[in-house]
């Protein structure tokens, strides 16, 4: 279901992106790029998700304050590695779509391409939550920053109602290594 969404998503993004980046030509203005276009449609759907969660975070009175911080901590973190699944399929999507001289993207090459990344996200909070008490502090510390996208954080910073603490991970590399695999 949420990869139909992506998948809808992705042809509103390129329908509204070709339709904009033709009226700004019109205008004659530089049209925004097909990657500050993406981020700036994430950018609003991620605020929207945020809020929404920190509104039902902040109203349960169960845990305490300190929960709910923390809990708006891992959301943060969620929303950005998310956001830059999203960019990076929807932003390839594009390009893919105007080489082939095609109007829409291809839905099947979109799900694809977010499949594994976003079921392996949503997999770390499992892992996280069960693996990482136990691990070592050390080790689970080195299986972060082996697993670190550091060139994407330079390429895709986190929005600025997501500042903190903020990193994007390759998953599949970091949720073996908390469990075990590839230490």
């Amino acid at each position: 279901m949420r990869l139909r969404a992506f998948a809808l998503l992705g042809a509103v993004v390129l329908g509204g992106y070709a339709s904009s980046s033709d009226k700004i030509a019109m205008m004659g203005v530089q049209a925004p790029s097909p990657e500050q276009f993406v981020r700036s449609e994430l950018e609003t759907a991620a605020q929207l998700e945020y809020d929404m969660l920190r509104g039902q975070v902040f109203e349960h009175k169960a845990g305490s304050d300190e929960q709910r911080r923390a809990a708006m901590v891992r959301i943060k973190w969620i929303l950005y590695n998310k956001s830059y699944i999203n960019f990076k399929c929807l932003v390839a999507a594009i390009y893919d779509a105007q080489a082939a001289r095609r109007q829409t993207v291809d839905d099947a090459k979109l799900e694809d391409c977010a499949k594994s990344p976003i079921s392996q996200l949503y997999m770390n909070y499992k892992i996280w939550t069960d693996y990482v008490k136990s691990t070592e502090p050390m080790v689970a510390k080195r299986c972060e920053m082996g697993a670190r996208l550091f060139d994407a954080e330079l390429e895709f910073p986190p929005f600025d109602f997501l500042k903190g603490e903020l990193a994007l991970f390759d998953f599949e590399k970091l949720n073996a290594c908390v469990i075990g695999e590839g230490r």
